[in-house]
């Protein structure tokens, strides 16, 4: 049981933490370095985060599979930074993606958006499922409904130089 896991004050030592947040909950890890399990639920007054992971941090290449549940996340306090947008935001992310860099990321991602709101602007969901490998990004299928605008978009994007790529997307904004 974790009580607080204060990432603020862990970010003092590794300023690569973005998040500020204090958190409550449950981390379980079982396993080694090339297949880490972790299980966690942890919750703070920015949201709350429900995990679970199988990691391999074995080099040359590293993998995780994750199944992870984001519910009222509040991304200005999370980040401690009121520059970005108030609101809350709910998601499903799915991943299954492994290589030693960006460049030679091989898998897949999945990102389900649930009802959620920014600066006032309703979110009713979304959607977003990308796959990885030559070098690129494919966007399968990318889609935002909301009170202000409908957005989809495919295509792909290189992940370095030497890849071309293009996306389409489509906005419908509503009426002003």
């Amino acid at each position: 049981m974790v009580t607080p896991l204060a990432l603020g004050t862990l970010a003092r030592s590794f300023p690569g933490v973005p998040l500020r947040d204090t958190y409550s909950g449950a981390i379980r890890l079982v396993g080694r370095a090339d297949s880490l399990a972790v299980t966690t639920q942890l919750e703070g007054a920015s949201g709350r985060l429900d995990a679970t992971l199988i990691l391999d941090a074995q080099a040359p290449l590293y993998r995780v599979t994750a199944q992870t549940t984001v519910t009222d996340f509040r991304p200005r306090l999370a980040f401690a930074d009121t520059t970005l947008p108030a609101g809350v935001v709910s998601f499903r992310l799915t991943t299954d993606l492994g290589g030693d860099s960006l460049p030679d990321l091989m898998g897949e991602a999945a990102v389900d958006l649930t009802r959620s709101q920014i600066e006032g602007i309703r979110i009713f969901g979304g959607r977003a499922r990308l796959r990885f490998g030559d070098g690129a990004m494919m966007i399968d299928t990318v889609s935002l409904e909301s009170t202000a605008l409908d957005l989809s978009a495919a295509g792909a994007l290189g992940l370095h130089a030497p890849v071309r790529d293009s996306v389409l997307v489509r906005v419908r904004i509503d009426s002003l």
